[in-house]
């Protein structure tokens, strides 16, 4: 018996395939600007320039919903870090109970990129993509372990629903 040992896959490989095969294609509508995924790779790529973490790093995003803020999602993901939403709305004590609780390695925003001082979290050998906050039906805060095979499986039965409709 052979055991074969997949390395984890990264969602940035599926944009950069699609940047590739599809360059020209929208991937994100923003507003009244489309963005095609040629140009959301490179915004990924020009914010991923901007980071200074290791992968596992847990990195927290605080953007406004926009094109901005999935691009800086993928420059998470390119330094194999996990991106953690930060809402912006989120009080200074929300804000430092989700730095605290999760160890963040740091926040990008559109002020830059902010270094914290955090020790290495463990991520029981999970290929994680975001962890999020959601109260669920508790009302307790609490986060959500979503990984790269979660996201890209959820994406493709979205496709395949559309396709029957």
């Amino acid at each position: 018996i052979s055991i074969v040992r997949h390395r984890p896959m990264n969602l940035t490989e599926l944009l950069d395939a699609s940047a590739e095969r599809l360059p020209d294609k929208a991937a994100v509508i923003d507003g009244e600007a489309v963005v095609t995924y040629v140009a959301l790779a490179a915004k990924s790529r020009e914010l991923a320039g901007q980071l200074h973490s290791q992968p596992g790093d847990r990195i927290g995003i605080a953007f406004p919903n926009s094109a901005t803020y999935i691009a800086a999602t993928y420059a998470i993901w390119r330094h194999n870090a996990i991106a953690v939403p930060v809402p912006l709305e989120s009080s200074p004590e929300e804000r430092a109970h989700i730095i605290a609780s999760l160890g963040l390695a740091g926040i990008i925003s559109p002020k830059g990129f902010e270094k914290l001082p955090a020790k290495p979290p463990d991520n029981h050998g999970l290929n994680i993509a975001f962890i999020r906050f959601t109260s669920g039906t508790t009302s307790a805060s609490k986060g959500v372990v979503v990984t790269h095979e979660t996201v890209r499986d959820r994406i493709h039965a979205a496709k395949i629903g559309r396709a029957h409709v």
